[in-house]
């Protein structure tokens, strides 16, 4: 007798119920149980018992509070999609997350050995012999991703500024040089995207004397592919990223005026009406910014925010380190209290420590730069809370 479910029959679907004899024959399949001792996996990579805990643990890591992985961030795609197949970039997810529960004391028995630095040295390995003879199908989107991370490793776990440029250098040549970013390969959008956030081409480590970023790299590309507009384009935030990436050249541009000795030169005066500018070209999203409070928290609304608080950092950062005293006044007062107000809703959406420390610069400027005691205590201890994120962190908070 053919066995039919009630919603095949209510709906006449040609029913594949298995009958009792099937349903004998068929081989339950069984999931890997956490006390087997190695489990292989597709990418070839054989996964130890304190492998499968690291695992599950990086969804609660710095990095992966860090940066955006919502639901359709080109990181998620990497780590969903791509990671499965890719030894390497499931070495160093394994190394971020092994490191950091050896850094909270997480590994099993307190391990004095530090498995995340094992899996980082070879990710390293790995990844100079992929360079050293690439394949016709080399999964350059992995070999992306791998670098932001080991980059990110860099920052969290070694403060190394020597192999945190190298990482940035390694990065941008491959982007300049892989055949899948000339001109004729531009629908790849994933990728694209993957490098057309802010927050990642901001990896630059300027509070501890790096003297240049992938932002800036990128901009001076003519490789059509890797276009300003371009990449605005195929961003799924549009407006937040355009705005976002002006401010970050703002702020390179009035570090390496200052580093330059130029303060109150036509230059400093030509980057603060650079800043006046993008207030009136980006008002509707400052004004979001400013109305936030009154509407519903979602991952466009933390951007803009993010990014509005880095528009008023970097009006605090120009009054401070070109010494402009005609930006003082009112605007200087205006960028206080907008930056403040910013911070204070986001910390009260979103308290966890290392989502705060995206904002951790614009927590910096405004503590320096406030005149209220209480503001100043409340800033200061939200840099304490972030303080050991990362060596970059701690360097900042020193």
């Amino acid at each position: 007798m053919q066995l039919k479910c009630k919603q095949c029959i209510r709906h006449r679907f040609s029913c594949e119920w298995p009958d009792n004899e099937a349903l004998q024959r068929k081989k339950p399949l069984i999931q890997p149980a956490l006390t087997d001792r190695h489990i292989a996996c597709a990418n070839s990579l054989v996964l130890s018992q304190q492998d499968r805990r690291s695992l599950e643990y990086f969804p609660s890591s710095t990095v992966y509070c860090y940066y955006d992985f919502f639901e359709w961030g080109a990181l998620q795609y990497l780590v969903k999609v791509i990671a499965p197949r890719s030894k390497l970039l499931t070495r160093m997810i394994l190394a971020l997350a092994a490191s950091e529960m050896h850094k909270c004391g997480l590994s099993e028995n307190n391990n004095p050995v530090d498995d995340g630095l094992l899996h980082y040295t070879q990710a390293l390995q790995e990844l100079f012999k992929d360079l050293s003879a690439p394949t016709q199908e080399d999964p350059v989107d992995a070999k992306l991703a791998t670098l932001v991370f080991m980059i990110h490793y860099e920052l969290q776990f070694t403060g190394s500024l020597d192999r945190v440029q190298i990482h940035l250098r390694g990065f941008w040549a491959l982007i300049s040089n892989h055949s899948l970013f000339e001109k004729r390969h531009t629908q790849s959008r994933n990728l694209l995207t993957e490098v057309s956030n802010p927050q990642y081409l901001d990896i630059a480590a300027t509070s501890l004397g790096v003297s240049s970023s992938l932002l800036q790299l990128l901009l001076s590309s003519d490789n059509p592919a890797l276009s300003p507009m371009r990449l605005y384009q195929l961003s799924r935030l549009g407006g937040p990223v355009e705005l976002g990436w002006l401010v970050m050249l703002a702020r390179f541009a009035i570090w390496d005026l200052s580093s330059a000795h130029k303060p109150e030169s036509t230059e400093s005066l030509s980057i603060l009406d650079h800043l006046l500018d993008l207030r009136e070209r980006y008002c509707d999203l400052l004004h979001i910014a400013d109305e936030s409070p009154n509407s519903r928290w979602t991952c466009n609304v933390e951007v803009i925010t993010r990014f509005a608080a880095f528009y008023w950092a970097n009006i605090l950062f120009y009054c401070r380190m070109l010494n402009d005293r005609t930006a003082q006044n009112d605007l200087h007062r205006e960028a206080i209290c907008k930056i403040t107000n910013l911070l204070y809703y986001r910390h009260k959406q979103d308290g966890e420590y290392r989502k705060q420390s995206r904002v951790v610069w614009c927590t910096f400027m405004a503590a320096v730069e406030t005149h209220d005691p209480v503001h100043r205590d409340w800033l200061v201890a939200r840099l304490a809370d972030v303080r050991n994120v990362s060596v970059e962190l701690r360097a900042t908070r020193e």
